[in-house]
């Protein structure tokens, strides 16, 4: 934004730059009528909203059409943390677990529209209530301290999420004998922050139906090749950090869905990007995979499985 006037440079989808002047293009200066069809006024706004999550509190101003489109995107991406290191990137909103938690037991509709949500270092009444509350969340990073198990309550409330991304340890996938929370079902990419640590887990997570895209702390070049021939769906998978040598993943390496990467940009500061704009260690490694597919030059050709230039955009 420059000045008193509503202009924004917004970044699309496909990486292109547009700079916005709201203000002569949404409305006579003086009416605030509406210059655009309604529907075009509407997708520009939300453009700019979703790009630009700092905006909104702007937009919100503009006029009441306007706020009535742009006040549920308010919500729509969330950080939750009681850490101040854990700060939004971009204008996300940010509060810790004990006022979220309030807002969440006023049970207002504008948490619907959460779709995207970090909640770390919360405690387990706070989670449950949270998780309750936005029972339309996707994407979804929890960290809790390594000393504290999942709830009850707060597995329950996740249990009802219809998630397709999860960021978690594996107290929360591997808490049992069998893979029947309905909350993984619909999985398609998935983070654990540590090893597999039984071989007998590593089966449960080859019967999510729907997982494409895995990320773990398991660097051992067992659990990769197991990851990598039963997971019948599978796209992607990251490895993120080993103490091993490159040598050591020479077989599992020939899977041209296997990359290794320095994530330079911190985990937390990724998933922020991604929600924002797509861009993503995911998004990294997809692209990092169709370019071996091809044939294309690699950055290092001798560790051509290793994303060795991973910094944020």
């Amino acid at each position: 934004m420059r000045g008193d006037r509503l202009s924004f440079r917004v970044t699309t989808k496909h990486c292109h730059v547009v700079t916005l002047d709201l203000v002569p293009l949404l409305a006579d200066h003086w009416s605030m009528a509406p210059r655009l069809p309604l529907e075009l006024e509407r997708a520009i706004l939300e453009l700019v909203a979703l790009s630009h999550p700092v905006s909104i509190p702007h937009l919100l101003a503009v006029a009441s059409r306007v706020k009535t489109w742009i006040h549920p995107l308010l919500y729509r991406t969330v950080v939750v943390s009681c850490d101040p290191s854990d700060s939004p990137v971009d204008g996300l909103r940010s509060y810790t677990p004990k006022v979220f938690s309030q807002i969440a037991e006023l049970q207002g509709t504008s948490l619907d529209s959460v779709r995207n949500l970090m909640l770390v270092d919360a405690d387990d009444d706070q989670i449950a209530k949270i998780l309750s509350a936005c029972p339309k969340i996707q994407n979804l990073y929890i960290d809790l301290p390594v000393d504290r198990a999942p709830s009850d309550a707060s597995l329950a409330a996740l249990d009802a999420l219809p998630l397709r991304h999860l960021y978690c340890d594996n107290r929360y996938v591997l808490r049992t004998d069998s893979l029947s929370q309905p909350f993984l079902e619909n999985i398609s990419h998935l983070e654990l922050f540590e090893e597999v640590p039984r071989v007998e887990h590593w089966s449960k997570l080859a019967q999510l139906p729907r997982l494409t895209h895995l990320c773990t702390g398991d660097y051992h070049t067992d659990f990769c090749a197991f990851a990598l021939e039963k997971c019948k769906s599978l796209h992607v998978l990251v490895v993120t950090m080993s103490p091993l040598s490159h040598w050591d993943y020479l077989a599992v390496a020939k899977d041209s869905r296997f990359v290794m990467m320095n994530l330079s940009s911190g985990f937390m500061d990724d998933w922020q990007r991604g929600v924002l704009h797509g861009q993503d260690y995911w998004a990294r490694a997809e692209d990092f995979i169709a370019k071996r597919v091809a044939g294309l030059p690699r950055p290092d050709p001798q560790h051509p499985f290793h994303l060795v230039q991973d910094v944020p955009l």
